[in-house]
């Protein structure tokens, strides 16, 4: 049996390209026999300015509260973040913790010891008692009491539904001063009148012109 010499294939890419080429060369396209630069306008390539503005938003854990520190003579409103849920027993206990140490750099201070131990309690009739489980707070006098006491009257008049606040030692209600130095009145049964803002004008933000 003969056998006739096969003829070599081209694979068929290569001849798609040779068959565009002869078709190119037809239509009297010049065909460079050597690659040659082009010049491209630079707005053509140019990668765009973004002008999208990403906003964080606040994380969900946490939450801003307001407690009041003090700076010149006056009680001093401070923000602070919270971790979720937010109990009123985290709010006293970032209040005790004091200013930050920028916070001092900036003349911020606080007269409430930091080794106070205390619990928080909100009745139905929006009154928030801070029942004082040590001596700590009994340690200072005179006017830094009287302040300390302010600062916790003020935080506290900030949590939802609170309209005035009572001061007890380890389950007993104790009178403190007012501003004006004069202790609480007592009711008929012998119990405090609850703090307001009204008891503490001299140390009052809001009244900073009185000095």
């Amino acid at each position: 049996m003969r056998t006739e010499p096969r003829t070599p294939r081209l694979p068929a890419l290569l001849v798609l390209v040779l068959a565009s080429l002869m078709l190119l060369s037809a239509c009297g396209v010049p065909l460079d026999a050597e690659p040659v630069s082009l010049n491209v306008p630079d707005d053509v390539l140019a990668v765009p300015e973004s002008t999208t503005t990403t906003t964080v938003p606040p994380s969900a854990d946490v939450a801003r509260r307001t407690i009041y520190l003090v700076k010149g003579g006056k009680l001093f409103e401070v923000t602070r973040e919270i971790p979720q849920p937010v109990f009123n027993q985290k709010i006293f206990d970032t209040l005790v913790q004091g200013p930050t140490q920028e916070e001092l750099d900036e003349g911020i201070e606080t007269r409430i010891p930091s080794d106070i131990e205390m619990r928080v309690l909100l009745d139905g009739q929006g009154i928030l008692t801070i029942d004082l489980l040590n001596d700590a707070f009994f340690q200072i006098e005179g006017d830094l009491r009287i302040t300390a006491t302010a600062q916790f009257v003020f935080t506290a008049l900030r949590v939802p539904a609170t309209r005035g606040v009572l001061f007890q030692q380890a389950g007993e209600y104790v009178q403190l001063a007012r501003g004006d130095n004069l202790l609480q009145p007592l009711d008929e049964n012998g119990v405090p009148e609850p703090f307001t803002r009204a008891d503490f004008p001299d140390l009052d933000p809001l009244n900073a012109g009185d000095n």
